[in-house]
């Protein structure tokens, strides 16, 4: 508990100093030369986003259905003003090794009606208040979705949604990871490629259980077995949330729509 508290008492130093630095670059009333906004940047995405991200902790958020082994990711438990979270991606993370079946980790979010007056004016996009599935993942080749739940410092309530398959899956073909509007990924030719998939989701759990495409574990059991197909105990089934994306910003929540399959233009309408 100490340690853990060391921990967020880092990372909050850090996220005030990110904050700091945003307001002296940007704000109107700067009075910043041109030479001392460069080296605040230069502060901010070579000292701050990478001390950020190297003091959060790397949890175990799922469980490998082909290996068994977990899957420990980085995550930031104790705010969603953390970069962590911000929808930019601005925030670089050198993630923890993982097992070779893993493809993505998506995830939803439920506040139970707290106001997120941490969040200042970074976009935050945590997903729908319950977990889900999507689709068009699930129909790739040997894919099974994992869902566990955490419960974060703010008393949140996290729901990982773990991707994985026994093949290779080539990138272009996944979807960004969770809180994220895109991801760049490699295509067939080796260039590095935009991306940013609007694949509907399902809220129908238990239809994916019972075909064993999804499974779930619970993360404070003993050796977290995976749980089978079927299994009528899935806590994941009768939850309340709204079934619409969340859009965070200015210490306020709002709604909108979920994804519809259109293709998304890089460039806007």
């Amino acid at each position: 508990m100490q340690n853990e508290q060391l921990v967020k008492e880092k990372r909050d130093k850090f996220v005030r100093r990110a904050y700091g630095i945003l307001r002296n670059i940007y704000s109107p009333n700067s009075n910043l030369t041109d030479k001392q906004r460069e080296h605040l940047k230069d502060v901010f995405y070579n000292e701050v986003l990478p001390g950020y991200s190297e003091c959060l902790p790397r949890m175990v958020l799922s469980k490998c259905p082909y290996c068994q082994k977990t899957l420990r990711r980085v995550i930031d438990p104790y705010g969603l003003d953390g970069p962590w979270w911000w929808a930019s991606g601005i925030c670089k993370i050198a993630e923890p090794p993982c097992c070779e079946h893993f493809r993505v980790l998506l995830g939803a979010l439920n506040l139970h009606g707290r106001k997120p007056i941490e969040v200042r004016d970074e976009e935050v996009l945590p997903g729908p208040e319950i977990p889900f599935v999507v689709p068009n993942l699930l129909k790739l080749h040997g894919m099974i979705a994992v869902i566990s739940q955490l419960t974060l410092a703010t008393g949140d309530t996290a729901f990982p949604i773990a991707y994985f398959s026994k093949k290779k899956i080539p990138p272009a073909h996944l979807h960004q990871p969770w809180c994220r509007k895109e991801y760049w990924c490699k295509n067939e030719y080796g260039d590095e490629v935009w991306s940013s998939a609007n694949d509907p989701y399902d809220f129908d759990l238990k239809t994916y259980i019972t075909r064993g495409k999804l499974k779930w574990i619970d993360l404070a059991e003993e050796r977290m077995p995976i749980h089978p197909i079927g299994d009528e105990e899935c806590p994941f089934l009768a939850l309340d949330g709204r079934r619409l994306n969340q859009i965070i910003v200015k210490r306020y929540v709002d709604y909108f729509g979920l994804p519809n399959g259109e293709p998304i233009c890089p460039f806007g309408d």
